[in-house]
């Protein structure tokens, strides 16, 4: 993962026994796989789209991008530049990119969940479903079960929250308060884990959901 796993899961029981959490709320891209080149693949194709919609060289689309970008996420400072709504833009970056072709089997990571059975696990990503479901098998997370309408479950987790499968994108409070509607728990009981402050971290703060930020400084 680029980073020392070893670590977070210190840091993840300490928070946990701190908070005394019961949940863990999972990013996917930047969190559970952290892959520089993946990274700069997913950027330029934010870039593409800027450069397509404004009618700009690709140089002068990324300037715009870096000025833009800083607080917030790549989709949502593009959606700014264009006027095309970020889940449309997000869906555009998610067919012309198999995310998977950039990773592997992580037995690192899977051996870093096997430790955090006593937790209950939910992912809530930006990404479409057909994506997310490719990472998780490719990273080798099993399947653990078929259910209806073509939708796969991956162990440990719980649920899995797609841009598919909730009305509105983080960080719309959307597919948070879906999870807590599942848990029946206190906010305060939950851990928000990922990469985006302005993505994952800040509607965790303002739901009273416990977070930890993983800094892009780790890549």
């Amino acid at each position: 993962m680029g980073f020392r796993l070893s670590n977070l899961l210190l840091e993840i029981k300490f928070k946990a026994k701190l908070f005394k959490t019961k949940v863990i709320i999972w990013d996917v891209d930047g969190t559970l796989w952290r892959n520089r080149i993946l990274g700069e693949v997913l950027k330029r194709e934010f870039i593409r789209i800027i450069a397509l919609k404004r009618n700009v060289p690709l140089a002068a689309a990324a300037a715009l991008l870096r000025k833009n970008e800083k607080g917030v996420s790549w989709s949502h400072a593009a959606s700014e530049l264009t006027n095309i709504p970020e889940t449309k833009i997000i869906k555009l970056v998610e067919k012309r990119v198999n995310k998977a072709l950039f990773l592997h089997r992580d037995e690192e990571l899977l051996s870093f969940f096997n430790k955090l059975k006593k937790y209950r696990h939910f992912i809530l990503t930006n990404a479409t479903s057909k994506n997310t479901y490719k990472v998780l098998k490719k990273l080798g997370f099993p399947i653990k079960k078929w259910p209806y309408e073509k939708q796969l479950e991956f162990a440990p987790f719980e649920k899995i929250f797609t841009l598919d499968r909730i009305k509105k994108n983080k960080p719309h409070p959307d597919g948070f308060l879906k999870i807590l509607e599942i848990t029946h728990l206190p906010p305060s009981q939950h851990l928000v884990i990922g990469d985006s402050y302005y993505t994952d971290i800040r509607p965790a703060q303002m739901l009273n959901l416990k977070s930890w930020w993983i800094r892009k400084k780790l890549w």
